[in-house]
């Protein structure tokens, strides 16, 4: 169980959690590619979360991986991914930021 406290004194090397963990992983595979590339790997039987860089809501906001930035044309690309693998009946998570916290005009991700 998760306790505030956990943030201030972390155990960084919990044996327990770490074979359970290895256990509930035993017959996962996980890909590091262009997400694009795992499109035909997935199917109604996935869970697939997507955490791309947040479209910024500020001159601070976090928007590369290794240096490529995450524009409005990867968000898109992203969203029809998205529509792709929910299509073929895939669970699908996706966090972002919320353009409205800062300029309730924006309607980017409501038109996506």
């Amino acid at each position: 169980m998760f306790r505030m406290e956990n943030i201030k004194n972390p155990l960084i090397c919990d044996k327990e959690n770490i074979l359970t963990v290895s256990h509930v992983l035993k017959n996962t595979t996980i890909f590091n590619s262009d997400y694009y590339d795992t499109v035909e790997l997935i199917d109604e039987d996935s869970l697939v979360y997507l955490d791309p860089p947040y479209r910024p809501l500020n001159n601070n906001s976090f928007t590369t991986y290794a240096g490529y930035e995450f524009k409005d044309e990867d968000q898109i690309r992203l969203s029809m991914f998205y529509g792709e693998i929910s299509d073929k009946g895939a669970r699908v998570i996706l966090s972002n930021s919320d353009p409205k916290n800062t300029n309730p005009q924006d309607n980017f991700f409501d038109d996506l």
